[in-house]
């Protein structure tokens, strides 16, 4: 189940007994723990009982949710770090986690309580395996959403904030934030306490308040790069610059992020990132090992003491997009 469609089910007062939440987007999160909050309790004022599973036993988090409630007509019992209640590996027992006291919750769920099973796990593998753990239970994806949806979002929320922000600075907010819709809501708050009576966010406001996460940019580097934009490739440089990194640093990035597509190019069964293995796809071997010679050419061009780093790098990036 989508994110949305829970809402529009939440809103109608229709709940299932038990949840998964599988994903890593924590503005999602919220929006599913409001919509508990107000449709389900009834308000702020309703329970919310929270169990880590990296401490309690899932037994003794069920027994609670398992208990009829003396003060109110509904609670939620919210079990984070759900993940915990998986083995290490297939066929082996998880410890103190007892499948079975799960297998009887789920089979006989309390009517009073919902319960939610948080698992912050962007791995198709173990989401799988979680919901093999917890037949019965509605999965919910927290899946981070792509960078104009992400934007969407943000726009909305500035227009309920009495603010404007046009597509393009929305855009840019989510990438200096690497695609991290809740952090970039929190962006958000302060860049509408800084434009202040202007009562719109601007591109300007974004790039003087909010620090850019270097991995998205590196992404972006990448595959501006595998798309031949030499202009694109140099703005992300540039935005790198902006934020204060040197360029060893920088070059170190580019170099990491290089040889995680040729990982993935050959490949390697370790885990990438969705985009990582987008842009490995789009460049070929050969492209990818002269990218390497050539890093390892400015390397050492840094390491000389050169009388401008920043031409060494713009170079690089021309020279790595032709």
């Amino acid at each position: 189940m989508q994110i949305d469609a829970f809402l529009k089910s939440a809103a109608k007062g229709q709940f299932d007994p038990v949840y998964l939440l599988a994903g890593t987007e924590l503005f999602f999160r919220d929006k599913f723990r409001q919509a508990l909050v107000k449709f389900y309790l009834g308000g702020p004022d309703g329970e919310v009982a929270e169990h880590d599973l990296l401490e309690t036993p899932v037994r003794d988090a069920l027994d609670d949710a398992a208990n009829l409630s003396l003060f109110a007509p509904r609670r939620v019992v919210w079990l984070r770090n759900a993940d915990a209640i998986l083995p290490k590996r297939e066929g082996q027992t998880s410890g103190r986690h007892s499948p079975e006291a799960v297998s009887a919750y789920l089979a006989r769920p309390n009517a009073q309580t919902l319960v939610v099973f948080e698992a912050r796990l962007d791995e198709k593998e173990k989401i799988a395996r979680m919901e093999k753990a917890l037949p019965g239970a509605v999965k919910v994806e927290l899946e981070r959403p792509a960078v104009e949806d992400s934007a969407r979002y943000l726009a909305e929320e500035a227009r309920r904030g009495g603010y404007e922000m046009d597509p393009r600075t929305a855009a840019e907010l989510v990438e200096s934030t690497g695609g991290d819709l809740a952090r970039a809501c929190k962006e958000l708050e302060k860049l509408m306490s800084y434009a202040g009576e202007r009562h719109t966010v601007t591109a300007e406001d974004v790039r003087e308040m909010v620090t850019a996460e270097p991995a998205f940019i590196i992404w972006e580097l990448g595959d501006s790069i595998g798309r031949r934009d030499r202009r694109a490739a140099l703005e992300r440089l540039e935005a790198m610059l902006r934020d204060g990194r040197s360029a060893l640093p920088i070059l170190g990035l580019i170099a990491s992020h290089m040889r995680r597509l040729l990982r993935a190019k050959a490949g390697s069964r370790q885990w990438f990132p969705d985009e990582v293995r987008r842009q490995a796809q789009k460049a070929s071997l050969p492209v990818l090992l002269r990218a390497l010679d050539r890093l390892h050419q400015a390397d050492l061009e840094l390491r000389s003491s050169p009388p401008d780093e920043r031409l060494v790098l713009e170079r690089l990036i021309f020279d790595l997009a032709r």
